[in-house]
């Protein structure tokens, strides 16, 4: 099974200005996930910053936040070039879990665009 759920630097921040409580597996090696959002208010920032779980493609599996997730709780994932991202979004997707997202591309598409 293919995952089908790609997700963006815009839909992103809309997660983060509704406050959407969602996990963020942060694959990357040196990439900032932070810094394309550092233009929103630290109230909005701070939120963000409590969902991102920095792990690797191997451990996120293992750690005790994630595996408290229910099978309906939001995860977006992101890797430095998109690929882990999309196979762990479609394994989550086999598994069970019905709001797996992926950032097509990876974190490079985050940091590439502009922010205000």
């Amino acid at each position: 099974m293919e995952a089908t759920n790609q997700i963006g630097i815009y839909q992103i921040e809309n997660l983060i200005l509704q406050r959407v409580p969602f996990t963020l597996l942060d694959l990357t090696n040196e990439a900032n996930v932070i810094a394309p959002f550092e233009h929103l208010n630290a109230y909005y920032l701070n939120f963000f910053k409590n969902l991102i779980l920095k792990t690797t493609a191997t451990e996120y599996k293992s750690t005790e936040k994630f595996l408290s997730l229910p099978k309906d709780a939001p995860v977006v994932i992101v890797c430095d070039s998109g690929e882990d991202s999309k196979k762990i979004a479609s394994d989550l997707e086999s598994a069970g879990y019905i709001n797996a997202f992926y950032v097509d591309g990876g974190a490079k598409t985050l940091t590439a665009l502009p922010t205000n």
